[in-house]
C-alpha cells in the first residue's frame, strides 16, 4: 500500500511538472508571439535574408547542429535517446539532443542558465514555432538570433566582427568557422581557447564531408590551424582582414608559431 501511495505521488509530481511548463511556454509565448519576434528581426538593418545565405551555410549549419531538421516536429526522439546513452555512458551530462528549433526557442524565449523545467519547457515552445513558422524561416530566424560568441548574435555581426566581411562574401572556410561556433561559442572560441576550438573544428571535419561536394573542401577547412586561422587569407583578404590579423597578434606569442 505504501508503495502504491509513493508511486501515486511520483505520478502526480509528474502532472504538475508538466503542466507547470507548459503554462510556462504558454505565458512566454502569449507575450512574445514568434511571428512578431520573426517580423521584428527581418525589418533590423543587419538581418542576413534565406535566399543571399552564403553557399554551403545551411549544409554546415544541417551537418553540425541538426541533421535531421526537415524530418522532425520541433523535437527529435533518435537525437533525445543519442545523448541520453552517451549521457548514461559518460556518467554526466555532456550532450543535449536539442534540434535547431530548441535552439531557437533558448535563445528567444529563455536565459542561458539552465533549470530543470526549462528543457520541457523549450520544447513545447519549439513545437509552437514549427507550427508557426515553416522550415526556411526557422532556419533563417536561427541564424539571425543565434550566438556566436564573444557578444555576437545573428551571422551578419559574426562576419563583421570575425572576419570583418560581409556575410555574403565570406569564403568556404570562414563559413564553416562560423557554423562551428554554434555548439560551444564561448568555452570553444578562437578569441578565448583557440586550441580547444581547433579540437572542435577537427571533430566537425567529418559531419561535413557526407554533403555532395564537400569533399574539395576538405583541404581548405583542414588547412585552418593553430598557425594559420584561415589559410584562404592568402589568396583573398588578407590585407583587409582586421579581425583575424588581431587574432593572430594576439596568441601569435604562444600558440601560433
Amino acid at each position: 500500500m505504501i508503495i502504491l501511495y509513493i508511486l501515486l505521488g511520483v505520478v502526480l509530481l509528474a502532472i504538475f511538472f508538466i503542466l507547470y511548463c507548459l503554462l510556462n511556454a504558454f505565458f512566454l509565448v502569449k507575450r512574445r508571439p514568434i511571428k512578431d519576434l520573426y517580423e521584428k528581426r527581418r525589418n533590423e538593418d543587419n538581418y542576413c535574408e534565406f535566399g543571399k545565405l552564403p553557399y554551403k551555410t545551411i549544409d554546415f549549419a544541417l551537418a553540425l547542429e541538426d541533421a535531421r531538421f526537415f524530418y522532425h516536429p520541433g523535437y527529435d526522439i533518435e537525437a533525445i535517446k543519442r545523448a541520453f546513452k552517451r549521457n548514461l555512458k559518460a556518467k554526466r551530462i555532456l550532450f543535449g539532443g536539442s534540434t535547431i528549433t530548441q535552439q531557437l526557442a533558448k535563445n528567444l524565449y529563455f536565459s542561458f542558465e539552465p533549470y530543470p523545467s526549462r528543457k520541457l519547457a523549450e520544447l513545447f515552445i519549439a513545437i509552437y514555432i514549427e507550427k508557426n513558422l515553416n522550415k526556411t524561416e526557422i532556419l533563417e530566424l536561427y541564424l539571425n538570433v543565434i550566438y556566436y560568441g564573444n557578444d555576437q548574435y545573428g551571422l551578419y555581426d559574426a562576419s563583421k566582427y570575425y572576419f570583418n566581411k560581409n556575410y555574403q562574401d565570406l569564403s568556404v572556410n570562414q563559413l564553416f568557422i562560423l557554423m562551428c561556433l554554434l555548439s560551444a561559442p564561448t568555452t570553444a572560441n578562437p578569441l578565448i581557447n583557440p586550441e580547444m576550438f581547433v579540437r572542435i573544428r577537427n571533430k566537425k571535419i567529418c559531419q561535413v564531408l557526407w554533403i555532395g561536394d564537400d569533399k574539395k573542401y576538405a583541404g581548405i577547412i583542414r588547412g585552418y590551424g593553430p598557425n594559420n586561422l584561415d589559410p584562404e587569407l592568402q589568396v583573398h583578404d588578407i590585407n583587409s582582414n582586421i579581425k583575424i590579423k588581431m587574432i593572430n597578434e594576439k596568441y601569435g606569442a604562444k600558440v601560433y608559431k
